[in-house]
């Protein structure tokens, strides 16, 4: 079918390679260095016993969600 309809596809990879470490790495090196505040990117939290209302409004698009963080307490 992409043959025929003359499709282009375009990868992505969650994980870039960026010369010797992935974004990832990057990331995880700048928060730890605490030049990034990540606790900034969480707008909902909730303890591990609404792990299912988490997951619901974590793949609710009009929520408003960033990043939902689930805690044992």
């Amino acid at each position: 079918k992409i043959v025929w309809s003359e499709a282009f596809v375009t990868g992505s990879n969650c994980y870039g390679y960026s010369g010797m470490e992935t974004d990832f790495e990057a990331a995880i090196e700048l928060i730890d260095s605490g030049k990034v505040d990540a606790t900034k990117l969480v707008t909902h939290s909730y303890p591990l016993e609404e792990i299912v209302e988490a997951f619901r409004v974590s793949a609710d698009k009009t929520s408003g969600a960033v990043k939902v963080h689930v805690c044992q307490q």
